[in-house]
């Protein structure tokens, strides 16, 4: 087999509507191939028609299609003796003399800068992969493209850091072992713009690399690095300076008042986000020094959560010298009535709102910030018991309803709120778009009643453990022809069947659904949403033993159903067969956890998910190394794989594995 654009076999290729001799070694509604490790389908394949558009010289591959018909049209004629019987060697001989120099057609006529374009029309990171496979030249432009990556083993660190000179956005959040490889490897990363290092065991001594390299870093994620401490800290910011706009410390238990104070002398002009969430070192008198001196005018976002010692005089000095704040968490500190105040007061531009367990606040401080009218989202709610404490009431709700530029809200262990305060917040805030109510067991049928009918543009409901959501307060939610998103969860069997079925049929434009633990749920409400909406992407079933098989009978969105967790339901083989059968092409995230009835012969069916990247079948104790073979031979895509409680998977099987999946970056196999 010779490498080129276009390639030609004496084994069947199976790859034109001309002929079986003929592979295509350019992205087409083929594919791409290359000749090292076979045919490689494209999953977002794009056309002759479709890039005709961009490059009025593409209609060359039909002529040059035709040319090839017309050669093979040639040498079945030439081929044949003067009895008109078929001869091999005269159509070997006119083969060879056609593929000793074929033309480069495609790569003449594409430029650099045009293959860069059409690789930016790829969506999906395994494309971009396949792509790189064309030929070296393909391969040079991918590398020099490519501007984001996420590495799973830090052993691949040097490589991918050499192979793709242009990223700009490193995720290494994966390697939590990195810190010497870091400090080896930190010269490589002067052009690295965005870094995440979450959860990595790295001390300040990488920090300080980091600092001595990486010069043009605006963002940098060092949340739960618990390692590093004020030092470490202190000599990156200063050497990064009025670059750097976004800084991540939540989780870094090390860090101190010190430390705040150091960020803002060296980058006070610049930095616009900042975490210091779950840090309980810091204190009021941290933010005293982070904002001392002149206004901290860029910072628009402001993590505090779960800092506990965190008081209103802290509070007091954020809104003093923070005035350009758009987003707030102050989520489980010690700030009062009196803090919110001032929030309310000083912060004129803030936005989004998030107080969840501050157990000194009580409603009178939440209405007073929602009176301003600026808030777009509020998260209130999951506040300990004993006062002083939310009440969220109904009285409280009319001083939400004033803030009629809400966009989110969410409200949590809302118990004193009733379908009154619900009507209320929905006539006075029309513009909602996304509703979460958890544990909030007063509301029903009469308060979705009303924001089924004033919140035509809501696109995102969460309901969690509301007990009287019954089949009557779901008919409601149909009225929301706009919705996209609905999660139910734990409504404590009062939702059955019928009111999926109305939300289906109401709302056909649902991308995303998610049910579950409800022993009422069954086959007729999933299979009233997989067959009335198109459009859906992504569903999950989880906690009902009456979904079952006949839940996957009717699919009428297989052309875009890509996620699917279907975790404790009564799910066997046959279910699988009817998912893959009709999700085959599309399907790329599959879950299907303590589904007990799941042998390797629904790892059969699996199989057939080419797509698939993503698989989670944790305790299927039916599953053997058998069904990873099946596995391995089908789904050359998989990313990811958990197999927990599967004791049937020897390390055979994970061998298997890993050899057939060589896109593998991650195994989970915990036998119990």
């Amino acid at each position: 087999m010779s490498r080129g654009l276009v390639s030609w076999s004496n084994t069947a290729a199976q790859a034109s509507s001309g002929g079986s001799y003929i592979r295509y070694n350019y992205i087409s509604h083929y594919g791409a191939y290359d000749g090292r490790r076979g045919s490689v389908p494209l999953r977002c394949a794009m056309g002759a028609t479709e890039l005709s558009p961009l490059f009025p010289s593409l209609p060359i591959y039909r002529r040059w299609d035709m040319e090839i018909t017309n050669c093979e049209r040639s040498a079945d004629e030439e081929g044949k003796d003067s009895h008109g019987n078929n001869s091999n060697s005269s159509r070997g001989r006119v083969l060879s003399q056609v593929t000793a120099d074929p033309p480069n057609l495609i790569n003449d006529v594409l430029t650099d800068d045009a293959l860069t374009a059409v690789l930016q029309c790829l969506r999906d990171p395994a494309d971009w992969n396949s792509f790189s496979l064309v030929c070296r030249r393909w391969f040079n432009v991918e590398s020099n493209t490519r501007q984001k990556i996420t590495i799973f083993a830090v052993e691949f660190t040097e490589r991918l850091l050499s192979r793709f000179p242009r990223l700009t956005d490193l995720d290494l959040s994966k390697c939590r072992m990195i810190d010497k490889t870091l400090i080896s490897l930190s010269k490589g990363l002067r052009h690295i713009q965005r870094l995440d290092l979450s959860e990595a065991m790295i001390t300040d001594i990488s920090l300080i690399a980091l600092a001595g390299s990486c010069r043009h870093l605006v963002s940098l994620i060092l949340s739960r690095c618990t390692l590093i401490t004020d030092d470490g800290v202190t000599i990156l910011v200063r050497s990064l300076g009025q670059k750097l706009q976004s800084l991540n410390l939540s989780g870094c238990k090390r860090i101190t008042d010190a430390a705040v104070g150091k960020v803002t002398g060296h980058c006070r002009q610049s930095l616009r986000e900042l975490h210091l969430g779950h840090c309980n070192e810091i204190t009021d008198a941290g933010l005293a020094s982070f904002v001392a001196g002149k206004p901290f005018t860029a910072l628009q976002t402001l993590g505090l959560d779960f800092t506990s010692h965190i008081t209103d005089a802290g509070i007091a000095e954020v809104a003093k010298g923070c005035p350009s704040l758009t987003r707030l968490d102050i989520s489980g500190t010690s700030i009062t009535d009196s803090g919110l105040e001032m929030i309310a007061g000083k912060l004129s531009k803030l936005e989004h709102l998030i107080i969840t367990q501050s157990g000194r606040v009580t409603d009178e401080g939440v209405v007073a910030v929602a009176r301003k009218g600026r808030l777009k989202t509020l998260v209130v709610g999951m506040l300990p018991p004993g006062p002083p404490r939310v009440a969220m009431n109904d009285a409280c709700m009319s001083g939400l309803a004033l803030c009629g530029s809400l966009e989110s809200l969410e409200l949590d262990s809302c118990a004193d709120m009733t379908d009154e305060g619900l009507a209320t917040v929905a006539r006075g805030c029309g513009k909602l778009k996304h509703l979460t109510l958890r544990s909030c067991d007063n509301v029903g049928a009469a308060g979705l009643s009303v924001v089924g009918d004033c919140c035509s543009g809501l696109e995102k409901l969460k309901l969690y453990g509301c007990s009287r959501v019954n089949d009557e307060a779901l008919g409601c939610i149909a009225r929301c022809k706009s919705l996209r998103s609905l999660e139910i969860d734990s409504t404590e069997d009062s939702a059955t069947d019928a009111g999926l079925f109305a939300i289906a049929t109401g709302c056909p434009r649902l991308v995303r659904v998610q049910v579950g633990y409800n022993n009422k749920f069954g086959d007729d409400g999933i299979s009233a949403f997989l067959s009335q909406c198109k459009f859906l992407e992504e569903l999950h079933c989880a906690g009902s033993r009456r979904i079952t098989e006949a839940a996957f009978e009717s699919v009428s969105c297989s052309a875009s159903l890509r996620r699917l967790v279907l975790k404790r339901i009564n799910l066997a083989d046959d279910g699988l067969m009817m998912i893959a059968s009709k999700c085959s092409g599309t399907l790329i995230h599959l879950d299907v956890t303590d589904c007990p009835m799941v042998s390797d012969v629904g790892c059969r069916w699996i199989s057939n998910c080419s797509r698939l990247e993503s698989l989670v079948m944790d305790r299927c104790r039916r599953v053997t190394d058998t069904g990873m073979a099946a596995i391995a031979s089908g789904c050359r895509a998989l990313r990811t794989l958990s197999a927990e409680g599967c004791d049937g998977i020897s390390n055979v099987g994970i061998k298997i594995i890993t050899e057939g999946c060589r896109c593998l970056r991650e195994v989970k196999v915990k036998r119990m």
